[in-house]
């Protein structure tokens, strides 16, 4: 059968067909031309419809969301450079923001170190007599040691008179980690009450008591709240600053 013989037969099936033909059949040829009329448009927006559909469908993005329970190092690196705005993780929330405080911690210290290191180099060695190798490299070796500490206690120091200037005055932190806020419909009012943790013995511990309260990060489901993975060595507490030092 040619191309050119099959062309024609559909194509006068087609003047042929009539969907809505009357019950029993019309004799006004009027009638029956509304009908062929009404049949080739009812094809014709069928097709489009398909066509729209199709194109749509073929087109658009479809999301799929999956779980990788305890993916290794190179599983994660490679999910984060194919997806790195949709990877997302119950540690995400305050994992992400820990990770952001400790670089902010990194560069402060930096800073600190590089400042007292231009106050340390500034130093001169002077000695009325004539010392011995052995007695410079005992005294060098203790401006050094002393130079270190002095610079550590310095720094957390600082960090202590923050942090006890925040819980002295029961200041909320900006994560809300140290209080919880709950509002009572009946009275129309909010009440505040401090934050609980487990220390490592496992008692509770009230952040109104003690800024060392911590936990164990853990990843979990969200849906039915188990417990999937702890991190080991990444606590969370009454501060993040604070559990980042622990």
């Amino acid at each position: 059968i040619s191309v050119g013989y099959f062309y024609l037969k559909v194509k006068e099936y087609m003047k042929k067909l009539n969907l809505f033909k009357l019950i029993p059949p019309a004799d006004d040829e009027h009638e029956i031309k509304n009908e062929s009329v009404s049949t080739h448009l009812f094809i014709l927006l069928l097709f489009i419809s398909v066509v729209i559909l199709f194109s749509y469908t073929s087109l658009s993005n479809v999301t799929q969301t999956g779980t990788i329970k305890q993916p290794n190092t190179e599983q994660y690196l490679d999910l984060y450079d194919k997806y790195p705005h949709i990877l997302s993780g119950t540690f995400s929330g305050y994992g992400s923001r820990s990770f952001e405080m400790l670089s902010s911690l990194c560069q402060l210290i930096n800073s600190a170190i590089n400042n007292e290191l231009n106050i340390f180099d500034s130093n001169v060695y002077v000695s009325s007599t004539v010392a011995s190798k052995n007695l410079v490299e005992t005294q060098i070796n203790s401006s050094i040691n002393l130079f270190i500490m002095t610079t550590a206690n310095q720094f957390t120091t600082s960090l202590e008179i923050i942090r006890d200037i925040t819980n002295g005055n029961a200041l909320v932190s900006g994560e809300w980690t140290n209080f919880n806020f709950w509002y009572d419909t009946s009275l129309q009012m909010t009440t505040a009450f401090s934050s609980a943790y487990s220390i490592v013995d496992g008692e509770p511990c009230l952040c109104s008591s003690s800024v060392l309260c911590k936990d164990d990060c853990q990843l979990f489901n969200f849906i039915t709240e188990e417990i999937l993975y702890l991190i080991p060595g990444f606590y969370h507490g009454c501060f993040v600053v604070q559990t980042l030092l622990q």
